[in-house]
């Protein structure tokens, strides 16, 4: 198995990318089928961007644009970048 250091490409995302500023409310939703180091470089990067951080996992949906469940939906309306 190849591993990556994916701790750059997420600081660039959340910095760059997102902009993710200090004090704002972040969400990362994701679902249980993708791997979790994926999640965990991205928390990290936010988190160390200063924003509070909150990650929503669902389970895989077998069909795309799927609207998430109404609980997920308020927490994305309620961010301040996801």
């Amino acid at each position: 198995m190849i591993k990556f250091n994916m701790a750059p490409a997420a600081r660039k995302l959340a910095g760059h990318v997102m902009a993710v500023k200090p004090g704002e409310k972040a969400l990362i939703v994701t679902d249980s089928g993708r791997s979790p180091c994926i999640t965990e470089a991205l928390a990290h990067a936010i988190a160390g961007a200063g924003a509070r951080l909150a990650i929503a996992e669902m389970p895989p949906h077998p069909m795309g644009g799927v609207d998430p469940p109404a609980h997920v939906t308020a927490a994305i309306q309620a961010s301040d970048v996801v």
